[in-house]
């Protein structure tokens, strides 16, 4: 393989680490933050908050 080939590879290959690191990050501080509903206000009812 040339050498430009194996570099795209392995620039490519470090992005998608990077971005997938970030997502679980992300996922995971969304699952930690305690989930409250109630109603405030609106007329439905349907109001949620986190």
């Amino acid at each position: 393989m040339r050498n430009g080939q194996k570099a795209v590879n392995d620039v490519s290959g470090q992005l998608r680490q990077e971005m997938s690191d970030r997502l679980n990050l992300q996922v995971l501080d969304y699952l930690e933050r305690p989930y409250v509903t109630g109603h405030k206000g609106g007329s439905n009812g349907t109001n949620f908050y986190h």
